[in-house]
């Protein structure tokens, strides 16, 4: 299996943040051009450290956990917890968005406190009947 990263965060947050990171990023692109887990208009991506342990198998758990408090340290990325389950959602923050050109994958208000119009929907718009909203199940997902 061949994995990558953009030196670029390798630079800015070390090596294995950058490596967690790209994997966000890729599950958050993958989300968004399927149209699930988006709530609030804001994609987000679910993930166990063990699961991520299974795919970065050169990582131990510790390092994982390590890589994820740094980049919630450091204002790229943000967490939340459903129910009793301790995986976690993770999604980017607006800043980070902004930094790096990826508007599509959150929720940037406009002077008004409203959401420009092209992010309105985005999840309704490409929801199907049968989808399951994991949003939907957990009546504590609140922003």
């Amino acid at each position: 299996m061949t994995h990558f990263f953009d030196t670029k965060y390798a630079e800015k947050y070390g090596v294995t943040p950058a490596i967690i990171l790209q994997n966000i990023l890729f599950w958050l692109e993958k989300n968004h051009a399927d149209g699930r887990n988006i709530e609030d208009n804001r994609v987000w991506t679910r993930m166990s450290h063990d699961g991520m342990n299974a795919y970065f198998p050169y990582l131990t758990v510790n390092q994982i956990r390590h890589a994820l408090d740094k980049l919630i340290k450091e204002n790229v990325i943000f967490a939340k917890q459903l129910g009793y389950d301790r995986t976690k959602f993770y999604a980017l923050t607006d800043e980070f968005m902004r930094e790096n050109s990826l508007f599509h994958l959150g929720n940037f208000p406009d002077g008004s406190g409203k959401n420009p119009s092209c992010y309105n929907n985005i999840y309704k718009d490409n929801k199907k009947d049968n989808d399951v909203d994991l949003f939907e199940l957990h009546e504590d997902f609140q922003n």
